[in-house]
This record gives C-alpha cells, structure tokens and sequence, in this order.
C-alpha cells in the first residue's frame, strides 16, 4: 500500500529490470511499477514467469549473455535474484554460492561493461549481522552471518559496493528484516513465518511452538518494504550507502502470533518447553534502528504490524490461490 505517490510519478516511462521477480518481494514491486506505469523487463529462468505488461527475457542470472542483454538502457535495476529460505542453505551450499554471489558479480561485470550508470538497489538481510549483541542494530554494527546465506548475502554487498567505489555504479544495500504480507506464500514456514502461521490459523491449527515467543523480530509490511525500496532507487543519496530496512518498531514472536490469531478469529497456538531443532544459531531477538534510512530519505514505515496482518489476511481471503 503505497503511502504517496507524489515522487513515485518519476517512475512512468522509466526503464526498469527486476531481477527475482517471481518471489513475494519481486511479485509486489512489479504490479506497484506497472501502476506507477515503469517500462518494467524481468529476468527469470521459469518461461511462466510471464506476466502481462512485463517484458520477459527467459535466463539465469549466472548467464552472462542473458544479463548483457537484460542491463542495456535500463535507469534503475531492482537486484532480488537469489535463493531465499535460510534453512536450506547448508544442504544446498554450493548452489547458493553460485547464485547469491557468482550472479552477483556477473550481473555487475554486465553493469560495468554495458550500462556503469545504473542504479542497482540490493536486497540483503538481517542474517549479515549474525547473532547480534546490542539492540537496536545500526548499520555500523558488526557483521558475523552464522548461515551460508547470511555470509554469501554479506560477500555479495561488498561485490556491490566494490563496483560502486572503483567504477561509480551507483548500488544502494538494503538489509531487510522480517517482511510479510499480501501474497507471501503459506505452504512452507521455510519462507513466510507470518504466512505459514496464518495458514495455520486459517485451517483453525493447534501448533506448538518451540519457543518462549518473546524473541524480538521487525516485521515490515510489504508495502512499505516496497516503497522504500522505490524511493532509494530514485536518491542519489543513497549510493554507495546501506540502509536497514524495517520499521524500527519491536514486536514479540507471540505477539505476532497473537495478531494473527486475533485477526483471523480461529487457531490455537501454544509454548513448548522443547528445545527447537536446528543446528545452526540465529540471533534470537533484534530490531533495526531505522533512523539512517528516514534521515536520508524523509520517509519510513507507516503500516503497524495489526494493519498489516489484517491486510494480509484480506488478500489471502480474495485470492487463496495466490497465498
């Protein structure tokens, strides 16, 4: 839900590439792009990705040609191509190395060859910080992943901003939080932890918990990660520069869930005294000091995570089959 669309007017007629497009995130910015009337191309390897409007080129992100090809004329470039879960990277580590880094640099070799002038807006994660010490995390906070995601995630920041410092393409990192909301899958808790509950909730699911529920998370709604994400791109201020991306706002794990039970009317969920299983440690609580973000742009957040929710759960109401 776009909060103002006096600036994003620019985006009409602009030629834009969306790399990762078919994912929750890339799905969401490219109908608010086609609203905003963005002369829009997108990159995926699935010849169904296509969708009306959209100029699709049929490739990998690893493929030089393809992205050769996709970079030429384009003013701004949405960099969402990258495998997605957390949990499975340790299974499929060599596989996530080629994508979220060798694609990486692929993408900006074509960059850097063809088109040095456009802008890049990255799409990192919360995971580069690792098991986090002080709350709220700023952008100068250590970085120490704990996950293969979280470590190929922070290589490919410093490839992006290497490219910036030595041949002045202009990238923009963006470290996202939790984010949820309209279309996010709900088949897998793997993706959407937000989504897979309210699946639950809306199956009217008794779930246990494997937790206390009191870990802090930043959960921010997609339509505001989405508008940040077209605002950077629009700021010659933000080159070169890494943002946190979320709401800055704490909210419980239970209080998350809560809203979701409350919103939907039905599921039960309760706290196990179990120990959950996973190896791999994760921070257990954090929450973004947002305040570089607002002071760069003017603008943050907008949407509370009980908006949010009952936002998400309208959609999956209207289209269940795209939840």
């Amino acid at each position: 839900m776009i909060q103002s669309k006096n600036i994003l007017n620019k985006y009409n007629g602009k030629k834009v590439l969306v790399t990762g497009g078919t994912g929750f995130i890339g799905n969401n910015l490219i109908n608010t792009l086609k609203k905003l009337g963005a002369n829009i191309t997108l990159v995926s390897r699935d010849v169904k990705s296509l969708i009306e409007g959209v100029e699709l080129i049929t490739g990998d992100i690893r493929d030089q040609s393809v992205m050769n090809k996709a970079v030429i004329d384009k003013k701004i470039i949405f960099n969402l191509a990258a495998q997605v879960s957390h949990m499975d990277k340790n299974i499929i580590s060599y596989e996530d190395l080629d994508i979220n880094c060798r694609g990486q640099l692929t993408l900006l070799e074509a960059c850097r060859i063809h088109n040095p002038k456009v802008k890049i807006v990255f799409s990192s994660t919360r995971m580069v910080y690792g098991e986090n010490t002080k709350n709220p995390i700023k952008e100068t906070h250590s970085t120490n992943p704990v996950t293969i995601y979280g470590i190929h995630k922070l290589t490919a920041e410093k490839y992006h901003l290497a490219y910036n410092a030595k041949y002045n393409i202009p990238c923009t990192i963006l470290r996202i939080g939790n984010p949820y909301g309209d279309g996010q899958h709900f088949s897998k808790g793997l993706y959407s932890m937000p989504g897979w509950f309210m699946n639950q909730a809306i199956n009217n699911k008794t779930v246990e918990i494997l937790s206390s529920g009191k870990q802090i998370r930043d959960y921010i709604y997609i339509g505001d990660l989405v508008e940040t994400m077209l605002r950077v791109a629009l700021s010659s201020k933000t080159n070169g520069q890494i943002y946190n991306c979320g709401t800055g706002t704490k909210h419980t794990f239970g209080e998350m869930l809560q809203t979701i039970s409350n919103t939907v009317g039905s599921g039960n969920f309760f706290y196990s005294k179990k120990s959950p299983n996973h190896k791999i440690p994760i921070a257990d609580s954090y929450c973004f000091d947002v305040s570089k973000l607002k002071k760069t742009l003017g603008w943050s957040a907008k949407t509370s995570l009980q908006e949010g929710i009952r936002y998400m759960y309208e959609y999956a109401k209207k289209y269940p089959n795209k939840t």
